[in-house]
């Protein structure tokens, strides 16, 4: 009997480890192929996005050289056309607008200041004139207050005489 209990648990204790390890071997296996296809996966994606960064910019690039191209063939042809006194005197209006321009914002913004100050000159004016008659008008309130107070007090000492 004691020998079949021993066999027993040697059996249970060896199938309990094999399965362990069984375990232990397909979860490593797992996490290995699936971090070998992430792997894949993220060097792909990369590929990928790299190849069409290429390409992108391959195609921007010959975008740009044809718009480059076709613009300085209508400038030339323009320049071949167009004579230079009417080259210089478009040049000119241009110019000269502009000028206009920062002249009128110039004129204006100092204007625009001129009457800023004017404003708070005279609102400070107004304040200055409104404080001091106020301040004025308590003197002369407390003057007279004082001062009829002396006079009753005075007349006060007369009459107690």
């Amino acid at each position: 009997m004691l020998k079949a209990l021993r066999a027993f648990k040697e059996c249970k204790a060896t199938k309990a480890l094999r399965a362990f390890k069984e375990r232990k071997a397909t979860k490593a296996l797992r996490e290995f192929k699936e971090s070998k296809a992430t792997k894949a996966l993220r060097e792909f994606k990369a590929y990928k996005v790299t190849k069409a960064l290429r390409e992108f910019k391959a195609y921007k690039a010959t975008k740009a050289l044809r718009a480059y191209k076709a613009f300085k063939a209508t400038k030339d042809l323009k320049e071949f056309r167009e004579p230079k006194a009417i080259k210089d005197l478009r040049e000119f209006k241009a110019y000269k607008a502009i000028k206009d321009l920062k002249e009128f914002k110039v004129s204006k913004a100092t204007k625009d200041l001129k009457v800023l100050k004017a404003y708070k000159a005279t609102k400070a004016l107004k304040e200055f004139k409104a404080h001091k008659v106020t301040k004025d008008l308590k003197e002369f309130r407390a003057f007279k207050v004082t001062k009829d107070h002396r006079e009753f007090k005075a007349y006060k000492v007369l009459k107690a005489l």
